[in-house]
């Protein structure tokens, strides 16, 4: 299940988790994550729904063989879906029991010249919450995204992306209260995809980017190559002085 809006950053998706740093920027999709899962969507409106989600603890494997988990930290998610005029809007509920957590979040998603999105969420105690717990857990995530016109088989696209959590840090240490996510895609031909990506820490002036190049050589085969690159001091968030600093990677993909 998708919920919320976010390609890179996505404050929305309750069930998984869309907020933290994927160091592999070279993936077509960053966060594909299988569980297990009853869900039920229903209708309301041409446009509207809404959906509700039961995710079942995972069983772990122990010393002792398989630990089988209590049916106490199940996952629950209800979300309702609607629009208003050419604005998407989106707001839900997911309650964790592993961490006894209720999550709600809401979001709109629509287009003025750009594509835009911006959604916002929290973590609420189910014991005792108070008011600082909770605006200490706030995160926003939002987006923009043009595709340029006219230009016949070739495209043009960027993309930037932000994290932003307010009671974060503004000075140094995690979590930091903004990160972003800057993308560019130039694709000649169809078969031929050109990319230049970014995490940034604009606190500690600090990024992790990434080029490369994507070629869809014949039907479902693939010829990839990539270069990525940490700029920072030792004490940032990326740095050059950490491992992994500078990566090459080449290969192959090949889909049937």
């Amino acid at each position: 299940l998708s919920w919320g809006e976010g390609f890179y950053f996505n404050a929305g998706d309750i069930l998984f988790g869309s907020l933290e740093i994927e160091p592999d920027l070279t993936s077509e999709i960053f966060r594909t994550t299988g569980r297990w899962l009853a869900s039920v969507t229903l209708p309301v409106g041409r446009f509207s729904f809404f959906e509700g989600a039961v995710l079942p603890p995972v069983p772990t494997s122990g010393r002792s063989g398989i630990d089988l988990p209590r049916i106490s930290e199940t996952t629950l998610g209800l979300r309702y879906v609607t629009k208003a005029g050419p604005v998407k809007i989106e707001a839900g509920d997911g309650y964790k029991g592993t961490d006894d957590l209720h999550e709600p979040y809401v979001g709109i998603q629509g287009n003025l010249v750009v594509d835009y999105h911006i959604t916002a969420a929290t973590s609420i105690p189910t014991a005792e919450p108070e008011w600082e717990d909770v605006a200490d857990r706030i995160r926003i995530s939002w987006g923009l995204f043009y595709l340029v016109p006219g230009l016949r088989e070739s495209t043009l696209s960027f993309r930037l992306e932000g994290l932003v959590r307010p009671k974060g840090s503004w000075t140094d240490g995690e979590p930091y209260g903004i990160l972003l996510y800057p993308e560019i895609m130039f694709s000649p031909i169809r078969s031929l995809s050109i990319l230049l990506r970014s995490v940034v820490s604009p606190v500690d002036r600090s990024a992790l980017s990434t080029a490369g190049l994507d070629w869809n050589v014949y039907q479902g085969f693939h010829i990839l190559a990539f270069a990525a690159v940490q700029n920072g001091e030792m004490e940032d968030l990326f740095s050059w002085e950490k491992p992994g600093s500078l990566v090459f990677t080449g290969g192959f993909r090949f889909a049937f």
